[in-house]
């Protein structure tokens, strides 16, 4: 259903898509490091009809990020949520979807695990895995609102807004 009103909004806005390489700063250029990626792994394989909406996640249950992996910690202060997980709209590329960090999965559970007093990290992999997923959900719907706007105006409207933040110099 999604690569259809995509192919629609595609034909109808052509000037409202670009193909550009995604743009994650802690990714490797191939996309390959660290990424759990959810849209291509079930929604993409047609083997799997009912795709599992939140799969299960396990992981060693003692499992805690070492010290020498702490730096992520310090990737979140100054990036935020996108040096944990990151959308990459259908607008931009055709490699879009939501990828998220095993390391920040990893960062949120373990501060759970953490707060929490818990003995084993699986018990906050879930809730670490639907904070990721639901920020980033929340990037989709803005783009799947675009493309609702696009259809209607018959002109881009993601793009242009992406163009527009980037102008608008932040306060630091």
């Amino acid at each position: 259903m999604l690569d259809v009103l995509i192919a629609s909004v595609r034909r109808a806005v052509p000037d409202g898509f670009v193909d550009i390489h995604p743009d994650i700063p802690w990714m490797s250029p191939d996309l390959s490091s660290e990424v759990i990626d959810l849209r291509r792994k079930y929604l993409d394989n047609p083997d799997i009809p009912d795709p599992p909406w939140l799969p299960e996640i396990f992981v060693d249950p003692s499992m805690e990020l070492s010290e020498q992996e702490e730096w992520i910690g310090s990737e979140v202060k100054e990036g935020g949520t996108e040096a944990l997980a990151w959308y990459v709209s259908f607008h931009q590329s055709k490699r879009w979807g939501i990828y998220i960090r095993g390391r920040g999965l990893l960062f949120v559970a373990s501060y759970f695990k953490r707060r929490d007093g818990g003995n084993d990290v699986n018990a906050s992999i879930k809730p670490a895995f639907d904070i990721l997923l639901y920020h980033e959900l929340f990037h989709f719907l803005t783009d799947i609102t675009s493309a609702h706007m696009e259809m209607i105006y018959r002109q881009p409207v993601y793009n242009k807004y992406l163009a527009f933040m980037k102008s608008v110099p932040t306060a630091e």
